[in-house]
């Protein structure tokens, strides 16, 4: 009997993790969620907090057959160093941002199968200077590079960065409410992409490869 092949995916709570969470389950897999947010938009079961993780540093030994590991988590603050809530919102930046990627990293260091994938949502705008929106565009570089180190210290692996210009998600819609949203990246989309490279249905890119979407 062929063991049931996982994902892990970090941030399944998120819109773009509950798209990828239903793209993996609809094509069979299992699927583990790590948030820190309780479940509400996808269906996966198994559930895992962050915080827990976080606490220990060792992810759980229950974890087994993972072929991928994606880190959908993440999210968006605008604003400079002069902006009001600048420190406060850095911070959260960091957290959603970055730190998802530090822990996508150990899961799959931890667990993930030799010639598994490790995917990150990274940012288009990210490439660029970021003036207006500098803690998300720090973060989001950050992530960039991670994708290009692990893709050095993992060689067994293949790491990739997918980077959206916008994903049309219920938030961004409602942030930016007269935006063209045909133009925008959709979720469906950027999950069957993903799922297509873990499965093996698409060559994947090489390995510390950032993909503008």
């Amino acid at each position: 009997v062929m063991a049931l092949k996982q994902a892990v995916v970090v941030g399944g709570s998120g819109a773009a993790g509950a798209a990828v969470c239903s793209k993996f389950l609809k094509a069979g897999w299992g699927v583990v969620s790590y948030d820190v947010a309780a479940p509400e938009l996808h269906p996966c079961k198994a559930e895992k907090s962050l915080r827990a993780l976080q606490m220990t540093d060792s992810v759980p030994s229950d974890l087994t057959n993972v072929h991928a590991v994606i880190n959908a988590a993440g999210g968006w603050s605008g604003g400079g160093p002069e902006a009001q809530l600048f420190l406060k919102e850095a911070e959260q930046m960091v957290s959603m941002n970055l730190m998802s990627a530090f822990f996508a990293s150990r899961i799959a260091a931890q667990h993930l199968k030799p010639d598994g994938l490790l995917c990150f949502f990274g940012a288009l705008a990210a490439l660029e200077p970021t003036p207006g929106m500098l803690s998300y565009g720090a973060t989001k570089a950050a992530v960039h590079h991670m994708v290009r180190s692990l893709a050095d210290g993992m060689p067994a692996a293949t790491v990739t960065g997918v980077l959206p210009a916008t994903l049309d998600t219920p938030m961004n819609r409602k942030f930016m409410p007269d935006a063209d949203f045909s133009t925008w990246s959709k979720l469906e989309d950027v999950a069957d992409l993903v799922y297509s490279w873990a499965d093996g249905k698409k060559p994947r890119p090489p390995t510390g490869a950032l993909v503008n979407l």
